[in-house]
């Protein structure tokens, strides 16, 4: 089942978005305000983020910028009688867009849609004795399942995507939980940590001087 998160500040408009979702055997998660919805980001996987554009707290391209590089598919509502203004502010890496008040049948087929793009249909990493199922979200080490945090297991697959690269904790930060806060970097250290310890990474996953970490081939 899928999970997809609404940020939506129009309740009624939401719950109806969210009732059509579960009668479609989804799973909708409601958020009415950016600080709900960066918490959700945080703490949970979804699939898809749903989002008005004309989002009011913040304005939309202020939590766009947040949302900027995450791999979670996203699909804005918009104002079907301002389409051209309403497209200037899609970021680049939008999925699709929805008139509002969303017609059900566009709505399900836009998320259909979205859910079909390479990145969200990506199901396996591999990286040396590790395989992660995307899908499922499940972590093998040498075939034994491993237990990480829905965060961990999201910070494992950035890391995967991009071995040998040095990150920064600010991109990890931003491209992980979704924002990227000055003085929240602490959030990745420990992550990082937890990981070293339940994947013995201590000499794979290498800290890289005022920078941050690379995960080696």
């Amino acid at each position: 089942m899928h999970k997809i998160l609404i940020i939506e500040d129009n309740l009624p408009m939401a719950e109806m978005i969210r009732t059509e979702l579960e009668l479609a055997e989804y799973a909708p998660v409601v958020c009415p305000d950016s600080s709900e919805a960066l918490f959700s980001l945080q703490t949970d996987h979804f699939d898809l983020i749903l989002m008005d554009l004309a989002l009011r707290d913040p304005t939309a391209p202020d939590l766009i910028s947040k949302l900027c590089g995450r791999e979670t598919p996203v699909v804005f509502l918009a104002d079907p009688e301002k389409p051209a203004e309403q497209k200037k502010n899609l970021h680049p890496g939008a999925d699709g867009w929805i008139s509002k008040p969303p017609e059900i049948r566009e709505l399900l087929t836009g998320i259909k849609a979205a859910l079909k793009s390479p990145r969200a249909q990506a199901r396996y990493l591999h990286y040396q004795d590790i395989e992660l199922d995307l899908s499922d979200r499940i972590v093998l080490q040498n075939g034994v399942g491993i237990r990480l945090t829905p965060k961990e297991f999201d910070l494992l697959a950035f890391l995967v995507r991009h071995v040998d690269i040095a990150l920064s904790r600010e991109k990890i930060l931003q491209m992980v939980w979704g924002y990227c806060v000055a003085g929240e970097t602490r959030t990745v250290d420990m992550h990082i940590m937890q990981l070293r310890k339940k994947l013995n990474f201590r000499q794979k996953l290498k800290s890289v001087i005022k920078i941050g970490y690379r995960l080696d081939h």
